[in-house]
């Protein structure tokens, strides 16, 4: 009986990519109804409706459990695979005892449920599921599905992007019920849409077919979110897929370094549009306008890192504990594992990455915020990256 269910659930489990493809939605739908509840419940209530952050906690539990699991069934090349997990994990686990020796009001549950280890776990679990991801959806094709049914929910969150732009409706903004201008519609968090539609985009774009009305779509509902990390990610897109000769890319890379040395200058005249980024100006002035006070943020740790710590915090890690982050991917990376850690990661990103072009995210998390603190996210960007490799390699085989 024990072993007809230990086969059981390695078939219809942990070797099962229909198995993650349902749960993955079961993750991504219940994070949309969330999202849309709680917006609407903000908008239109005196008192905004929280649907429980316990659920969406267990199901996140349920694919951690799972995916280590499979990770470990369905790697055979121990060293490469491991090497990462292996150094994260004991950076991390060190750490957390130095903590509970030096904080005298350290949590381990504060720190498992929102804390330093709450964050370990939203970037190891989605990372361990890449490596078996591969494997298992290499014969089915529920990343290109699961791709497919994204893009039509997206494309319709478009449309009432584009519905709530026209007729002011405040449950399509960005920053409901504030004086910042932006628009993302109800499926997810504003940081959410951008990245997914930002995936979206890149994959829409390619060789044979540069422009299509889709990416055309994704890149205008990029820019109504009124968020300005857009622009990066259009300059990174131009230096990466769309200008092929290296003059190009030189004079790219001349026309932002000579906008970024008159931004000060110009700057005075532009945020007279915003009463937002007045406020900011007047507040943090240039720069903080530039990094939305993620300069500040940065000056804090590194002023904190060179007169209060000392070589080890410098090699593990420990600077700073989650949530206390800068938002700026290499900078977190460094605050919470030490210089070890962000060589380990780079280490990772070589072997991780499929080409140039799908590295832009993480261009733009490294200056403007991390998808690595949002767990749910980094897995749409693992299922993107899959179905990308496989097709590469599909080619290849023809």
């Amino acid at each position: 009986m024990l072993k007809l269910l230990t086969q059981s659930a390695i078939k219809n489990v942990f070797e099962s990519a229909r198995f993650y493809y349902y749960l993955l939605w079961c993750l991504v739908g219940y994070s949309m109804l969330r999202e849309i509840v709680q917006k609407s419940s903000l908008v239109y209530r005196s008192e905004p409706i929280f649907l429980p952050r316990e659920i969406i906690g267990s199901l996140f539990f349920v694919f951690a459990f799972c995916s280590t699991i499979s990770f470990l069934m369905n790697n055979r090349k121990w060293v490469g695979k491991l090497s990462f997990f292996v150094v994260i994990i004991l950076i991390s686990l060190t750490n957390e005892i130095r903590a509970a020796i030096n904080f005298e009001k350290y949590s381990f549950y504060y720190s498992v449920f929102s804390g330093q280890l709450y964050y370990v776990i939203k970037v190891i679990f989605p990372l361990m599921f890449f490596n078996f991801w591969t494997r298992l959806d290499y014969k089915t094709s529920f990343s290109k599905k699961f791709i497919s049914v994204l893009e039509t929910l997206f494309i319709i969150n478009a449309v009432l992007i584009f519905f709530g732009a026209l007729f002011g409706v405040t449950l399509m903004e960005s920053y409901p019920l504030s004086i910042r201008w932006g628009y993302c519609g109800i499926l997810m968090h504003r940081a959410e849409t951008q990245f997914v539609y930002g995936f979206l985009l890149l994959y829409n774009l390619n060789t044979k077919k540069p422009i299509s009305w889709k990416a055309i779509l994704f890149a205008v509902c990029m820019l109504m979110s009124g968020q300005k990390s857009v622009f990066l990610w259009f300059a990174l897109i131009l230096f990466f897929v769309v200008l092929k000769k290296l003059s190009y890319r030189v004079m790219l890379i001349s026309v932002i370094a000579f906008a970024s040395a008159i931004f000060p200058l110009i700057l005075e005249k532009l945020i007279n549009f915003s009463i937002f980024w007045r406020s900011v100006y007047d507040d943090y002035g240039v720069w903080g306008v530039f990094f939305s006070t993620r300069d500040i943020a940065f000056l804090d740790v590194m002023k904190s890192a060179l007169n209060e710590k000392g070589i080890v915090d410098w090699a593990i890690g420990n600077i700073s504990r989650y949530p206390f982050d800068v938002e700026m991917l290499i900078i977190d990376l460094f605050v919470f594992f030490g210089i070890i850690g962000v060589l380990v990661f780079l280490w990772f990103l070589k072997t991780w990455l499929p080409t140039w072009k799908w590295s832009i995210p993480i261009f733009v998390a490294c200056l403007v915020g991390g998808i690595f603190g949002i767990g749910l996210t980094l897995i749409i960007y693992g299922v993107f990256l899959n179905e990308i490799k496989k097709s590469q390699y599909h080619s290849e085989s023809f």
